[in-house]
């Protein structure tokens, strides 16, 4: 996993001389960053996923930010702040992830579409392992997520995280 991140962070910087560890990304660099993993933002998705990851309120991305916000905290990464849980934030950040994961735009999300999701973050995920996940939060039962759902599958993620 933190291969895939350092390789997408890297893959957005414009100095080779200092490592990737030690650079920091502005909006347009985290946009690269993200179409590493195949998603196109709109500008405004990409203003509230930056804005999200940039815990440190600077104007820049830190590879601690980008692996931090894409909710893979690894050893030696600070907390989220509580910053990334203020419901205003979570909620623009849930719809940005609604929006990329929806890829027929049909407004709902089947479970082609979030093993495609994981797929692209994760290289190892398919339907079987998704599948039990996605049944949990289909709560209508209707075999796919609307944005609700997702809202309450990420809040269940993100109060683990507290």
């Amino acid at each position: 996993i933190m291969v895939l991140l350092e390789d997408a962070f890297s893959s957005a910087l414009h100095d080779e001389d200092t490592p990737a560890i030690r650079q920091e990304l502005k909006l347009a660099q985290m946009v690269e960053a993200v179409k590493y993993f195949g998603f196109a933002l709109s500008k405004e998705q990409a203003q509230l996923l930056f804005d999200y990851m940039d815990r440190g309120s600077n104007g820049n991305v830190d590879f601690q930010e980008f692996a931090a916000a894409l909710l893979l905290p690894a050893p030696g990464m600070k907390p989220l702040t509580d910053k990334a849980f203020d419901p205003d934030v979570v909620c623009a950040a849930v719809d940005a992830l609604f929006n990329l994961m929806d890829e027929d735009g049909d407004g709902v999300i089947a479970l082609t579409e979030l093993e495609s999701t994981f797929q692209k973050m994760e290289g190892g995920w398919n339907g079987r392992v998704l599948l039990p996940l996605f049944r949990e939060f289909d709560l209508d039962h209707s075999g796919n997520l609307d944005r609700n759902e997702v809202r309450t599958m990420i809040s269940g993620a993100l109060q683990q995280l507290q």
